[in-house]
């Protein structure tokens, strides 16, 4: 059938008129309001999805709309002459592929931006942190993590003298502006183990002291960690885990923000992991250290593998529980 009673509004007035819809000619429809002949290609029209009980409409590019009463007739002769152009759902249907696409390219921007993205710009927060600043969160932080983690060192004074004196040399030797500081406390929840504070607040447990059979073991993971404070590991990290507040307190000196950073280190120092690119790097500080000092790469080496055995044995996690395994870090 290829003429089609239908009802021509002209998008100007509510009233409508009584026309014929002729299809004879391929690609388009035409019909006669009584004062103007009227033709479109289908390309110019939109044809509304067909509803059960409901007229075939099309809407026309001038603003006017033509209800077909016998739809199902309708639908059924533009689609046999493959006239009806797609509606959105088949636009959708047909474009699947390109959704699937675009998601992939989502999740892909979404993975660098989490891999890469974050840690390069808490990088360029962190490197353009003035040193004064980076002070004020270690401070904050040693204050937390003492108040949660640690107790006072019960090590004699004159060895605890000694230790700073080591210290002193690691920091004379592979030191920077940083203001180090070598702090001893006693760890009975971290177990053996040093850390590095933003501002250069070093951290090392009675524990990892006792565990030692030199003094020159006790150096090399000193300056593993003067090496995690000089490159800003733990800033660079607690940076990318409050990035917000980060960013505030660096543009805007918001003291909030550094207290919402600082906040953040006794959790981080209990379940700390560095990536392979941070420990390189504190690693290889260690290396040049002992290589000025003329120590034996294995100082550092025998003192990872006693830890190994040492949480093996015991189950509480130590230095070895943030760190690579000794066989990672061997350089015989």
């Amino acid at each position: 059938m290829s003429t089609l009673a239908a009802q021509y509004f002209d998008g100007r007035t509510a009233a409508s008129r009584d026309v014929l819809v002729n299809l004879s000619i391929p690609g388009s429809l035409a019909f006669e309001d009584g004062v103007n002949r009227h033709r479109y290609t289908f390309a110019e029209v939109v044809v509304s999805p067909q509803l059960a009980g409901q007229p075939g409409v099309v809407d026309l590019p001038d603003g006017g709309r033509v209800e077909i009463h016998d739809a199902q007739a309708f639908y059924a002769a533009i689609a046999v002459r493959g006239d009806r152009p797609r509606d959105w759902e088949h636009r959708l249907e047909s474009y699947w592929s390109r959704v699937l696409i675009a998601l992939a390219i989502t999740g892909i921007v979404a993975w660098l931006g989490v891999s890469y993205g974050i840690p390069f710009t808490a990088r360029v927060i962190a490197m353009a942190t003035p040193v004064d600043i980076d002070r004020t969160i270690g401070e904050e932080g040693l204050s937390m993590v003492d108040n949660r983690l640690f107790e006072p060192s019960e090590l004699a004074a004159d060895r605890q003298q000694e230790l700073r004196e080591v210290f002193a040399d690691v920091v004379d030797t592979v030191g920077d502006e940083h203001t180090f500081r070598l702090e001893m406390r006693a760890g009975e929840q971290v177990g053996p183990n040093a850390f590095a504070l933003p501002s250069g607040i070093v951290i090392i447990t009675d524990e990892l002291v006792a565990l030692s059979g030199h003094d020159e073991e006790l150096a090399a993971v000193m300056a593993h960690e003067v090496g995690h404070a000089r490159h800003r590991h733990a800033l660079r990290a607690l940076i990318q885990n409050s990035l917000v507040a980060g960013s505030l307190f660096i543009l805007l000196g918001d003291p909030s923000a550094a207290t919402s950073i600082a906040a953040g280190i006794p959790t981080f120092l209990l379940d700390r992991s560095y990536s392979r690119e941070f420990e390189r790097e504190a690693d290889d500080i260690a290396y040049d250290y002992m290589t000025r000092r003329g120590i034996a790469d294995y100082r550092l080496v025998d003192l990872l593998e006693r830890l190994e055995a040492e949480e093996e044995g015991s189950g509480v996690p130590g230095l070895l529980s943030t760190h690579p395994r000794s066989g990672e870090r061997t350089r015989r």
